[in-house]
């Protein structure tokens, strides 16, 4: 982990600064959510370009986790399991 922690600070000073300048965020939307993003993806080994592909990917199984998911969330779902998060990578 110790390795990880420049590529953390950036990641963490990169989302904060535009928000220090917009003098308010969202601490979910503008922040939990990219890091978290930008951090399995690197892990994984997903260049930059690829993080809206994943993040699509994702947002299409999510709803599945539901108690008790709609048919159209449940098909977008099945389809996007079908899928590995790398092959979301345009």
């Amino acid at each position: 982990m110790r390795a990880l922690e420049p590529d953390i600070d950036r990641t963490v000073d990169g989302l904060l600064a535009p928000q220090a300048v917009r003098g308010e965020m969202d601490l979910v939307s503008d922040f939990a959510a990219p890091v978290a993003l930008v951090f399995v993806c690197d892990l994984l080994g997903i260049p930059p370009e690829g993080y809206q592909g994943v993040r699509t990917w994702s947002l299409d199984i999510a709803p599945t986790l539901d108690l008790v998911p709609n048919e159209e969330e449940i098909r977008k779902g099945n389809i996007a399991m079908g899928r590995s998060p790398t092959t979301c990578v345009s």
